[in-house]
């Protein structure tokens, strides 16, 4: 059921609602009731950007501590903080997420375990749009130490060196990061980088060479669903 739920998310971040739900309706036959299938339901509603619904989905599975199974847990959480923004609900997002767990809110303290650390990673982005910059760079401060004693280094990631810049105001320190984020090939996750958007993000989607990137990866995405289209309506693509 993992490869079928991946091709129904794939579908739904190319926005082809109708092919994403036939995929959907398999999982379902193979898990119903699963965490699969209510993660496919909060991609639904986002390749819909129905982001209230999104919210309430996405909340309900981490109220209801969803699988870590396929990172489940972690992408509920983060397009539960994607739609906050979207909404304009950032601190009330990040309370939520942060009641979640005993003490979650106290970045200074070892998570208690693997969700308590998901749970303040996906908090970063909600405190960077709202929060005074000290109290951001505290709290990631106090996060990339837990999960380098984790056994995970921040600096390997490009979206996490960009964070690290971009909360500081370094803009221009941040465009070799933006730009290998953007560079991640669609097939992987075809979705639009609409985080791009956000507040917190705009003066670094201004950079001209992150704008262009940005315009080159929507020309690309339309491309793959102009291409996928094509596809779906070719005979030999089975029901």
């Amino acid at each position: 059921h993992e490869m079928a739920a991946a091709l129904a998310e794939d579908f739904y971040q190319l926005k082809l609602t109708e092919e994403g739900d036939r995929w959907a309706r398999r999982v379902s036959a193979l898990v119903p009731g699963s965490d699969f299938v209510r993660y496919l339901a909060v991609a639904r509603a986002e390749s819909r950007d129905d982001w209230a619904t999104v919210m309430e989905l996405a909340a309900k599975m981490i109220e209801g501590d969803a699988t870590q199974r396929e990172g489940i847990f972690p992408r509920a959480a983060g397009a539960y903080a994607h739609a906050a923004i979207r909404l304009g609900q950032p601190e009330a997002a990040f309370d939520f997420l942060m009641s979640q767990r005993p003490g979650a809110e106290d970045y200074s303290q070892p998570p208690q375990d693997l969700r308590t650390l998901d749970l303040r990673m996906t908090g970063l982005p909600l405190l960077a749009q709202f929060a005074e910059p000290q109290r951001i760079i505290t709290a990631w401060e106090h996060a990339r130490s837990h999960t380098a004693a984790a056994g995970w280094d921040w600096r390997n990631s490009a979206n996490m060196r960009m964070f690290d810049h971009v909360i500081r105001g370094e803009y221009e320190a941040a465009v070799p990061d933006a730009l290998e984020t953007l560079s991640r090939p669609l097939a992987q996750r075809p979705s639009i980088d609409d985080e791009f958007e956000n507040d917190s993000l705009k003066p670094l989607a201004q950079q001209p060479e992150v704008a262009a990137r940005l315009a080159k990866r929507e020309r690309e995405w339309r491309a793959m669903r102009e291409d996928f289209i094509a596809m779906l309506e070719r005979s030999e693509w089975g029901g």
